[in-house]
């Protein structure tokens, strides 16, 4: 199964977290485009849903904007299913993503300290392992992080 996420090598075992963002994405592809249905999900429904929404978020950059138009209409939970699963992406595939998606990541952070997601701390804390001083822009990331830490948020939508 080929994925737009992650580097993989020819005969590397497929990841499962990365394959139940794929497959979410798949089953619920229709539904992630407006009009969004104005259902009231069970919970194994709203997980899929924020899987699926996760991965268009990180594989259509070009629609990144609906797909958080669309979590922020479903959220029930003080995004902290959503958060988690970030932080799981972070923590599992970070060193297997595609560059763009590495900097999706950092912008899908951003969103989340903007609405004061529950688990954005550890979230952050878990960039912050995984970011090296590696290019310029990562480094200015780092710092904003280190930054946002110490003082809080630091950066308002107006100075972006």
């Amino acid at each position: 199964m080929a994925s737009s996420l992650t580097h993989k090598s020819t005969y590397e075992a497929d990841n499962p977290l990365e394959l139940s963002l794929i497959e979410a994405f798949r089953l619920l592809e229709p539904e992630l485009r407006p009009p969004f249905p104005l259902t009231i999900r069970t919970e194994p429904e709203y997980f899929n849903l924020n899987r699926a929404i996760l991965y268009g978020l990180l594989s259509e950059t070009h629609l990144a904007k609906v797909h958080f138009k669309h979590l922020h209409a479903i959220v029930t939970d003080g995004y902290c299913f959503f958060t988690n699963l970030v932080c799981k992406v972070v923590d599992e595939l970070y060193s297997k993503l595609v560059e763009n998606v590495k900097v999706q990541l950092v912008y899908v952070s951003l969103e989340l300290v903007d609405v004061s997601a529950v688990g954005i701390d550890s979230l952050l804390v878990a960039l912050l392992r995984q970011i090296r001083w590696v290019s310029r822009i990562y480094g200015c990331v780092r710092k904003w992080l280190i930054c946002y830490g110490k003082n809080g948020n630091v950066w308002s939508k107006n100075s972006r």
